[in-house]
């Protein structure tokens, strides 16, 4: 199984037993699938177990099904995977959507994935299970359709907390008011005749034309809804029509209004470029073991996009192939300074393995594999690239070999680091061919020859043994020339760290020294005091709290979230300043501007905070107080009147004058005998005891 978080946990429960089957043979070579298999009308995983069954012993390579059944929903996993698997729009399923980690320690996911977390923040409502299947397969549509028409699928956007809050409070009060039938006083009405269904299907095509994007349906859909509207009579049922039209209705506005609101999250950059200023630059950084590049090209792009000077590196990008890549260092050194401050840079994981295959969005809207995963490839095919070499005579190896080599090192050589998906295709269709044209050949000649090979039957056989052994040296050429093209480029990054190692290490001035020294001095107070409160624990021992105090699921779900978003700001805040300590440390030389800046240390948001005020009858703790911007209150660290230190998790009181907090026992001891602060000397009372009128 990968490591990555994702926003959504995948659900290809409703995919068509033709869709599986067009998945499975995507991903799995040719020979490992059984002549007369097909997937049945039935779940993924009994498909994929009833594979197992027929299919030879090599798929074991996968683990178990359910874990095949985990790879193969990774490998759904990616941007433009509807044009790749044929899918359709109004089909219903979720793969993962996942969240990539910057350099910076801020969370980004592909654009087009925004369309899918709508589609998984879809309103849920309660009507006939025909009517909201069809509802949900509309809205399916409808978002992809507005996804199917943002050209580009390899754009990136920063995670927006807001916008994750808002998705979750405004479907939980839309259910609540269809829970509670306020749907019925909405103000648009739909008014049917009798025995007209056809009145539905103009109602849906009316509300899908007239959202400003002009949505319009297929005869598929169009076909869809007329089954539904067959089975589920309108004149036995319209209170539920209505209800479900009121709903889409409600809903395409909703998100039509989400989508107006954020046009930097949903629409291409080249659409907003002129209205709506970036601050930074989301770049692709790809990495596979201590292996850090960029694809070249996307990087000209993305800089050209914002309408930056590129004039000292356009010539030399657009000299090398189309996907080239560079260098972390490389572009460090390539990027002019003022310009490389603008980059944030995303890291993308290469997994190490071929069972874990991730498809690679490009900028043209194609799709793409790294080197590496490419010959892993076409080599894993061991049985296609078997029946080939040994269906090979003496006198047909050089020719073969050499037009396989040719066609590998012309692959490398157009498309360099990375290769398309398509060039993989290619490729293994013409060694597939190349396969049936030997055999047909070795099969003429030998039924020409029957009695020629009888008598020579001793030399066949030391040819045999020449051909193994010229298999053998093959292969091994092939592998010796592969490393080498790497070990050419580790002595050409070896010599360019023996050049700089020659040259002298800059020193700072004694001012900057102590900025740095200062910064760093911070950032490893920050660091004992968050490994000392252990904020994410505490978080969880409140939402502990919380939850059991409260029987509403509503309620309960928006604490866990609440949580969840907390947890996600701290270890963001966590990661960024153990960042900036390995960036100090490692770097001699480097200067206080240089350095990002720490965000604010995160609190929960108000609507926890009175949620935590009404459930538990006070206020919500501050977690890390000493990290925090108090400007309402002193950072008080121990109570005057025991003069112990006041944890996070103890319960406190406050003066409404000096913004001195006390131990609530410390207090109420104190206001028995006194009544007055002991600080301000103003009057204070217990508020239990005396409450607010």
């Amino acid at each position: 199984m990968s490591h990555f978080a994702s926003l959504v946990n995948p659900d290809l429960t409703m995919l068509s037993s033709v869709l599986q089957e067009d998945v499975i043979r995507k991903f799995l070579p040719s020979e490992l699938i059984p002549a007369g298999w097909s997937c049945q009308k039935r779940s993924l995983i009994e498909n994929v177990q009833s594979l197992y069954k027929t299919s030879n012993k090599r798929i074991q390579v996968y683990g178990s099904p359910e874990s095949l059944e985990k790879t193969l929903e990774i490998f759904m996993s990616f941007p433009g995977n509807q044009q790749f698997f044929h899918l359709k729009d109004y089909d219903v399923y979720k793969t993962y959507l996942p969240i990539y980690k910057s350099l910076g320690g801020n969370a980004y996911f592909y654009k087009k994935e925004m369309y899918e977390l709508l589609i998984h923040h879809t309103p849920k409502f309660n009507t006939l299970a025909p009517l909201q299947r069809l509802a949900y397969n509309l809205i399916s549509f409808y978002l992809r359709t507005l996804k199917n028409k943002l050209a580009t699928s390899h754009e990136m956007i920063g995670l927006d907390i807001n916008l994750m809050e808002v998705l979750v409070v405004k479907n939980l009060k839309f259910e609540m008011m269809m829970e509670r039938g306020d749907w019925k006083t909405y103000p648009t009405s739909f008014a049917f005749e009798p025995k007209n269904s056809g009145q539905v299907l103009n109602y849906i095509s009316d509300l899908l034309t007239q959202s400003e994007t002009g949505v319009k349906m297929g005869s598929g859909l169009r076909k869809k809804i007329s089954m539904v509207t067959d089975d589920v009579p309108v004149e036995e049922n319209e209170v539920e029509y209505k209800k479900m039209l009121t709903w889409l209705d409600i809903t395409l506005q909703y998100f039509n209004t989400i989508i107006n609101n954020n046009k930097m999250m949903f629409l291409a950059r080249s659409e907003t470029v002129d209205s709506i200023p970036a601050s930074k630059i989301p770049i692709r950084l790809f990495e596979s073991n201590e292996e850090r590049v960029v694809m070249s090209h996307e990087l000209l792009h993305a800089i050209k996009l914002e309408k930056l000077d590129v004039s000292g590196l356009e010539d030399r990008i657009m000299a090398m192939p189309k996907l080239s890549a560079l260098s972390f260092r490389d572009v460090f050194q390539m990027i002019p300074s003022d310009i490389f401050k603008m980059l944030e840079f995303v890291r993308i994981p290469q997994p190490p393995l071929l069972r874990d295959l991730r498809m690679i969005p490009t900028i043209d809207g194609n799709n793409c594999l790294t080197t590496w995963q490419f010959f892993l490839m076409i080599f894993d095919d061991a049985i296609l690239i078997k029946r080939l070499f040994q269906g090979m005579k003496g006198k047909q190896w050089p020719p073969i070999m050499a037009e396989f080599y040719t066609m590998l090192m012309d692959t490398l050589r157009l498309e360099s680091y990375f290769v398309t998906y398509n060039t993989y295709e290619r490729i293994k269709l013409k060694l597939r061919e190349k396969e049936c044209r030997l055999t047909l050949t070795n099969s003429e000649v030998e039924s020409l020859n029957t009695t020629k090979q009888e008598l020579d039957q001793k030399n066949e056989q030391n040819e045999k043994l020449i051909a193994t052994f010229q298999e053998a040296i093959s292969k091994k050429d092939l592998t010796i020339m592969f490393w080498q093209s790497r070990d050419q480029e580790k002595v050409r990054i070896i010599k360019e760290l023996n050049a700089e190692e020659s040259k002298a290490i800059p020193q700072r001035s004694t001012e900057e020294s102590e900025k740095v020294y200062s910064l760093l001095s911070n950032l490893l107070a920050t660091k004992t005091i968050l490994s000392k409160e252990d904020p994410v624990k505490k978080s969880n021992d409140i939402c502990d709290a919380l939850v059991s105090k409260t029987n509403s699921k509503l309620t309960q779900q928006f604490v866990k979230y609440e949580t969840r978003v907390f947890q996600l700001q701290v270890s963001s805040y966590i990661q960024t300043v153990e960042n900036n300590i390995k960036l100090i440390q490692g770097n001699q030389a480097i200067k206080s501007d240089q350095i990002p800046e720490i965000p604010d240390f995160p609190e929960f948001s108000e609507e926890f905070k009175n949620f935590h005020k009404f459930i538990l009858k006070k206020e919500a703790p501050l977690l890390c107080r000493q990290l925090l911007n108090l400007t309402d209150e002193i950072a008080d660290m121990e109570c005057v009147i025991c003069i112990n230190e006041m944890e996070s998790h103890d319960d406190t009181t406050k003066c409404v004058h000096c913004k001195r907090r006390y131990h609530n026992h410390c207090i109420k001891s104190w206001l028995k005998t006194k009544s007055v602060c002991p600080t301000c000397k103003h009057g204070m009372v217990d508020e239990q005891e005396f409450p607010a009128l």
